[in-house]
Parts: structure tokens; sequence; C-alpha cells
């Protein structure tokens, strides 16, 4: 929702630029792990292979403020891969991680949820770059920066080399 209110909110951002927000951040996701979950669970969904045939008609009808309900799917998903991206940026984000999900059989672990992110973005670019903003290029490239720095930080941690190199 905030991101259709605000799409270039730097709120956030801002709030947790220091270690006392990004812990108060943090801890208050550990407290309420249904809502670090929810977030989480919206963006595999999201990113993850669908079925075309699927979508009906209620998609394009509009509510009472005049917005479809894909377009609040839309904003809801990128204010949560913005959140998540920036919660990974840090040991204490990738804390959060194991997590028992309901949309999968296994845990889902720091790296899948890097892997699952970066070829969303990689798919975005390649194979759907004609049919999205600009702007939304632009927040993916950011987002996608992000995500390469956690997954080389991920892996150095483990003792392997980075495998993808830009």
């Amino acid at each position: 929702m905030v991101t259709i209110l605000q799409p270039r909110g730097n709120w956030c951002k801002h709030w947790t630029h220091s270690s006392v927000g990004r812990n108060l951040l943090c801890q208050a996701f550990r407290k309420h792990r249904r809502l670090f979950t929810g977030i989480v669970e919206t963006v595999i969904i999201h990113t993850s292979p669908k079925d075309k045939q699927q979508q009906d008609n209620s998609d394009l009808e509009k509510n009472y403020l005049g917005v479809t309900q894909k377009s609040l799917e839309n904003g809801r998903f990128s204010h949560c891969f913005a959140i998540l991206t920036f919660i990974l940026r840090f040991r204490a984000g990738r804390a959060l991680f194991p997590l028992m999900l309901h949309v999968r059989r296994r845990p889902c672990t720091t790296q899948d949820i890097v892997a699952l992110m970066v070829d969303y973005i990689e798919m975005v670019r390649c194979k759907m770059s004609d049919k999205v903003t600009t702007s939304y290029l632009h927040f993916l490239t950011e987002m996608g920066n992000s995500l390469m720095e956690v997954e080389g930080e991920i892996l150095t941690a483990r003792g392997r080399p980075h495998r993808r190199s830009r």
C-alpha cells in the first residue's frame, strides 16, 4: 500500500540508516514472525512461474478507489520485494532465515530467496523489458545490485567463490 501512496518514498531507508533502526526492525520481524513470513511468501508467490490461463476478468475490475486488484497486488509485491532486499543486506536480517513457509515444503534459506529474486530480476530485464516502465527497470536494477552484494557475502561467508559475476 505504501508503494502506491508514495512510490519513491525513502522513509524506511532513512529510518534504518543507523544500526539502531535496523536492529529495531529486525527485532520486530523476529517478534512478529508471521508478518515477515507473509513478506517472504508474497515475493515467492509473485516471482514463481505462473500459468497465464489462470487470470480472469476480476483482475481488470476496479474497486471504489479506481484501482485494479492486479495493481494492488503489484504494489504489495514491490513493497515486499524492496523490504526483503533491504533486510537481506544486513547480518541481523539474514539471521531471520531459514523460514518454514506455507507455500514450500522445505525451509526457505537466505540463499534460496536471493537466488529466486535475482532470477526474477534477470527474467524481467531479458524478457519483459519492453512491457515495464523505465522506473520499474531502474528499481529492479537497484534491487539487483543489492542482491548481488548479498549473494557475494553469503557465498564468501561459507567459503565458496562468488558464482555470478557481472
